[in-house]
C-alpha cells in the first residue's frame, strides 16, 4: 500500500477516536459523588421508623359467579320442533311456553286408538249380550259348563283388550301433553341448542334456563385455610367486572377435597339484586392466619419506572433504598415485602 494512504487511514481512525471519546464526556470536568446530610429537624419531624406490625392477613382466592339453579330443557319424545318462543337472554315465569313440538303423529294416532276402542266397546257389548244368554240357559240346564266357560274366558279377554285401548290413548294424551314444553322455573335463557324444524329426540337439549335470583360464588380454597371456614360464616367478595365488593354468606363446603391440586370447592351465596351473569370472575377474600409484616406509609414510597424506592436515613445521610411492595393494608399503608428491616428509619416525602 501507498505510504501516503497509510497516513490518511491513521489520521481519520485517530479522528474517529478523538470523536467516540468527546460524546462520551471524557473531556469534561468530573463531579465527584457526595451524600447530603439531612438536618437534625427534618430528623424529628418527616421521618418514620419501621416496625413488624401483627395482621390478621387476608388471602385473595379467584371464583366464579354461578346459578344455583340451571335447568336443562329437553324433548319427552321423538317429534320435530314446529316452535322455540325464547331467544338466549330472555325472562321468563314459571309455566311460559318455550318450545312447541309438532304433535300431527300423534293426533293421527290416538284417533286410531279412538276407533280400535270403540270397535272393542261394539264387540264387547255383543259379548256380554251373549254371555247373559249362554249364562241363563245354563241356570235352566239346556247348555254345558264348557259352553259357559267359552264365553266367560271370551268376555274377559275381549275386557283386557279394552283396558289395553284405553291405555294407549291415556299414553298418546300423555305424548301429546309433551308437545308443549314449559319454563319449570322462573328464570333467564343461557341458550338455545335447536331450531325449528329440527327432529328432537328423547333426552336432547333444546335450552338451558338458570334462576338469576339466586346466584352464588363458587372457589377451590387451599386445605389449610378451608379446614377454618364453616357453613355462615361472612366473607368478602370483589366482582371485577362490575368493580363491587359485597359481603356473600358460606352456604356449602364440599367435604372432599381435590387430591391434585389440595383445595376444598366452597359456595357462598351473592344477595339478591345484582346484574351479574354466570361464568364472569369474582375474588374472594378470606382471612388466613396472623402474620408480622412490616407496614409503612404509602406516601414515602417513590418510582422510578418500574422500580419502589424510599428515602432511609442511614448515619445522618440520606440514602436511597429500593424496595418491593406487597398489598395495601389500608389507604395509607403498604406492606413491604425486601428492602427494609425493622428498625430503620425512613422519610415520609
Amino acid at each position: 500500500m501507498n505510504p501516503k494512504n497509510v497516513s490518511v487511514v491513521l489520521t481519520m481512525l485517530v479522528m474517529l477516536l478523538l470523536l467516540i471519546a468527546w460524546l462520551a464526556g471524557s473531556f469534561d470536568e468530573k463531579i465527584a459523588p457526595e451524600v447530603l446530610p439531612i438536618r437534625d429537624a427534618e430528623l424529628d419531624s418527616e421521618t418514620v421508623l419501621v416496625q413488624n406490625v401483627k395482621r390478621k392477613r387476608r388471602e385473595k382466592v379467584a371464583g366464579t359467579i354461578t346459578a344455583k339453579q340451571t335447568t336443562l330443557i329437553s324433548s319427552r319424545i321423538l317429534a320435530p320442533i314446529d316452535r322455540i318462543a325464547v331467544r338466549a337472554g330472555d325472562e321468563v315465569k314459571t309455566g311460559d311456553l318455550l318450545v312447541s313440538l309438532d304433535q300431527r303423529a300423534l293426533v293421527a294416532r290416538r284417533k286410531q286408538a279412538e276407533q280400535a276402542l270403540s270397535g272393542l266397546e261394539a264387540r264387547m257389548q255383543e259379548v256380554q249380550e251373549e254371555f247373559s244368554r249362554i249364562d241363563r240357559l245354563f241356570q235352566q240346564r239346556m247348555v254345558s259348563r264348557a259352553e259357559l266357560d267359552r264365553v266367560t274366558a271370551a268376555r274377559g279377554e275381549l275386557s283386557a283388550e279394552l283396558q289395553c285401548a284405553e291405555q294407549v290413548i291415556e299414553e298418546t294424551d300423555a305424548a301429546v301433553s309433551y308437545t308443549r314444553i314449559t319454563a319449570p322455573i322462573p328464570g333467564r335463557v343461557i341458550d338455545r341448542f335447536l331450531d325449528e324444524g329440527d327432529t328432537v329426540a328423547p333426552g336432547q337439549k333444546i335450552i338451558s334456563l338458570y334462576d338469576p335470583g339466586a346466584m352464588r360464588v363458587e372457589a377451590n380454597v387451599r386445605e389449610t385455610l378451608a379446614v377454618t371456614l364453616r357453613v355462615g360464616d361472612v366473607l368478602n367478595v370483589h366482582i371485577d367486572a362490575l368493580d363491587l365488593a359485597v359481603a356473600v354468606v358460606l352456604e356449602e363446603l364440599v367435604p372432599s377435597a381435590d387430591p391434585g391440586a389440595r383445595t376444598f370447592l366452597v359456595k357462598a351465596a351473592l344477595p339478591h339484586g345484582i346484574d351479574i351473569y354466570p361464568g364472569m370472575y369474582a375474588e374472594l377474600s378470606i382471612e388466613a392466619e396472623e402474620v408480622e409484616e412490616l407496614v409503612i406509609p404509602t406516601d414515602s414510597i417513590h418510582n422510578v419506572g418500574q422500580l419502589d424506592f424510599v428515602w432511609m436515613v442511614s448515619d445522618g445521610e440520606r440514602v436511597r433504598r429500593f424496595v418491593r411492595r406487597g398489598a395495601k393494608v389500608s389507604v395509607d399503608n403498604t406492606v413491604i415485602i425486601s428492602g427494609l428491616d425493622a428498625g430503620d428509619r425512613i422519610l415520609l416525602n
